[in-house]
């Protein structure tokens, strides 16, 4: 990168000589690694350090909150169901529609498929919708697993993916999806226990799990949404100007929200 350019931050560091590091995964560093915004300063400022390797290049035609969404949920569910290989030949169930698994119904859709929005706030439940989910199940009263076989032939998706880190919709996530299914597990988070042979031995599952993304990844899904007119923006609930943190941070706390962003005039 140069002086001018615009750029995205891949939030980590490491050795930078690793196996793990060079193939700009940092976060997997096999000696250690700083997140920023956790064990570094983060972006609630004006200004940052950071190293140039962190800085990724963003498309001209990639706005500013395009590519914060980008750098942090949204490119977290994009290849999330990269793994999953999901395509318009699939059905898939994402349970949790906070900013990753609403992520994760947008970028679906424009993969192709066909879209089961699954959460409990009725709020969530609407912007899936706008995202462009199928159909969405509210899990309030805890038979979100039937409901959503009775919208796939009593067999369940081709795939689901868990974006909340709950141990319960961890189980439900591996109980909906149809045998030889694919399952995906984002949310952070959490001790889960499976009865592995009757829940995923005997249904001949794979299951994945998916951390964030590396340095070529951001740069992937930042092209794939200018590429393919991804409607980013709708994700996009609420701005706020740095000044206005703890009430941005009171409003999205509340788990009623999409993508809540800072921004500066």
């Amino acid at each position: 990168v140069k002086v001018g350019d615009r750029v995205m931050m891949h939030h980590y560091t490491g050795c930078g000589a690793c196996s793990m590091c060079r193939i700009g995964y940092t976060q997997m560093c096999l000696h250690h690694h700083e997140v920023y915004g956790s064990t570094e300063d983060g972006g609630h400022q004006d200004y940052l350090l950071c190293p140039e390797s962190t800085c990724i290049k963003m498309p001209d035609a990639l706005t500013f909150e395009q590519g914060a969404a980008c750098a942090c949920g949204s490119g977290t569910a994009f290849h999330a169901l990269k793994r999953l290989g999901i395509s318009g030949m699939d059905t898939i169930a994402i349970f949790g529609q906070g900013p990753v698994g609403a992520s994760g119904t947008l970028f679906a859709k424009s993969m192709g498929a066909r879209v089961i929005a699954v959460d409990v706030v009725p709020e969530r439940l609407e912007l899936a919708k706008k995202l462009g989910a199928d159909a969405v199940v509210n899990a309030s009263d805890g038979n979100s697993v039937e409901a959503i076989r009775q919208l796939t032939h009593g067999e369940g998706p081709d795939a689901t993916l868990d974006a909340t880190g709950i141990s319960q919709v961890r189980n439900d996530a591996v109980d909906a999806v149809k045998y030889w299914g694919r399952v995906c597990f984002v949310g952070e988070g959490n001790t889960t226990k499976f009865d592995v042979s009757p829940q995923i031995i005997h249904k001949q599952l794979t299951i994945y799990g998916s951390w964030t993304f590396s340095t070529g990844g951001l740069a992937e899904v930042a092209d794939f949404v200018v590429e393919r007119n991804v409607p980013l923006d709708d994700l996009i609930t609420q701005r706020f100007q740095l000044d206005q943190a703890v009430e941005a941070y009171e409003l999205f706390t509340g788990a009623t929200t999409g993508k809540v962003l800072f921004t500066w005039d």
